[in-house]
């Protein structure tokens, strides 16, 4: 039985995880490819992800390898700084995707 997760993801993303830095310089490597589905989020003060006024919730069907942080998510041509991941599980444990909150673009 797919998650709702599944069914409402629908957008294309892409996961670029940090591999090193060389030079001083962060090279991304570690591609993941995902569907998912992506909201907006305003908050008026300091709250859980810092200063952050605008950004992105991404609702992220369940992928091969599980995304860490630091990472950038691509998606429709933007480029987002994950700022926060969160697994969702059901009761058996079973993986229905991820919560991850985003900023950029």
């Amino acid at each position: 039985m797919a998650a709702i997760i599944e069914k409402i993801a629908k957008t294309p993303i892409l996961i670029k995880q940090e591999s090193e830095i060389r030079d001083g310089k962060v090279i991304w490597g570690g591609d993941i490819s995902a569907l998912a589905f992506v909201m907006g989020f305003t908050q008026s003060d300091i709250g859980l992800y810092g200063t952050v006024q605008n950004g992105k919730i991404f609702l992220v069907a369940p992928t091969v390898r599980v995304p860490k942080l630091p990472a950038i998510i691509l998606c429709n041509g933007e480029t987002f700084d994950i700022k926060a991941i969160k697994p969702y599980r059901n009761t058996k444990n079973v993986l229905l995707g991820y919560r991850i909150a985003a900023v950029g673009a």
